[in-house]
Formats: structure tokens, sequence, C-alpha cells
């Protein structure tokens, strides 16, 4: 792994680490503790069968519990990552919530989830937004999952109004009964999609 080096307002910096893969590592809790981090050249991420991974930086217990603590937060900075795969995390319950960093996981283009039976909601709706390059979501054997999003309360503006997503695979979500949760006035556009695979859920 590239070597990281802490700049003046202690950050930890990855300059030019390219890919980044987690991978059965059972005890690991967390990359790092307290620092912000930032991968600025980073284009793929790959965290598998770490059970006891909870949040990529862990901050105060007393600011982050157990039920609310997303697993990236405004201490992570991932710019430029265009593929993100999230699987056997048994401890995941949220992936994001509104607080980012500007510009994290806007490149973002495929993204795989499977095998995170605690996870509840993939997107917030306050960050549905960000995910609008998104060509590729696949998301199989979330028991917990109930929706992929909740757009009730989701502004949308003309710019934002057609998604890129091309590729749709759901497989194994038992308690999800509709893919997207949204306001009857918010029209949403998928112009690219071209390929949708749905098996073993409720809808």
């Amino acid at each position: 792994m590239e070597e990281a080096r802490k700049d003046e307002r202690n950050e930890i910096i990855f300059p030019r680490l390219e890919c980044l893969v987690i991978k059965d590592l059972v005890k690991l809790s967390r990359f790092c503790s307290g620092n912000y981090i930032k991968f600025p050249s980073l284009k793929k991420l790959e965290i598998e069968e770490c059970p006891q991974f909870k949040a990529f930086v862990l901050t105060s217990m007393k600011t982050n519990s157990e039920e609310t603590r997303p697993f990236f937060m405004e201490k992570v900075a991932l710019p430029n990552v265009e593929e993100m795969v999230i699987s056997g995390m048994d401890n995941l319950k949220m992936i994001w919530n509104n607080q980012l960093l500007e510009h994290s996981f806007q490149k973002l283009n495929l993204m795989e989830i499977n095998n995170c039976d605690k996870l509840l909601s993939i997107f917030p709706s306050n960050m549905f937004e960000t995910f609008w390059q998104l060509e590729s979501l696949t998301v199989t054997a979330c028991g917990s999952l109930v929706e992929i999003s909740d757009l009730q309360r989701l502004n949308f503006q003309e710019r934002h109004s057609k998604a890129q997503l091309k590729e749709l695979y759901i497989h194994g979500l038992p308690k999800v009964t509709q893919v997207l949760k949204k306001d009857p006035q918010v029209m949403l556009s998928f112009p690219k999609l071209k390929k949708v695979r749905i098996s073993d859920v409720r809808i």
C-alpha cells in the first residue's frame, strides 16, 4: 500500500493510491481514528467480508452512536472514486447521511452492495442527487433493507431531472416493497436505463 502522509491540518493523505481492497479482516473495526483522510486519486474501493467494520473513520462514541453512525462521513474525502463494492458487512446499518465532504462520490458510476444484513437504506433522500452519475447499481442479499431511497423530501432541480443509470440489479431483499419511495409530485427520468433485473423482493 502507498505510504500515507500527514499535512499541517493533521489530515492523512494517500495522494497516488488508485485502488484499495480491504478483504477478510474479521476483527477490523475502522480504517483510522479521529483524523480526516483523503484519497484524491482513488478510483476503485472494495470492502468485503469485514463483519466488525463499523466506520471508515471512527470518531467519539458520544457523538456517533451505534444506531446513527454512517460508514462514510465528513472526515472521508473520495472525490474521484468510480467503482465501489461493499460485501459481507454484518454491522453496516447506514452507508451515508448528509455529512460528506464536497465532491465526494460524485464520480461514482458503479456500485455493488451485497450481504449486508442490517443495512436499512442505500441512499438518504437528501443525498440522492449526489449519485446522478451512477450507471450501474447492484443490491443483493440485504435482509433488513426496506428501500433503495426515500425521495419524499427531495427537491429536484431541472438540471437533475435525468439520471444516468443504465443497469439495475436487485435480488434477495425480502422487506423491500418499492425501489424508490417518492412524492407523487416528483418526476424521475431514466432515459439511459437498458438492463433491469429484480427478483426475490415484495414489489
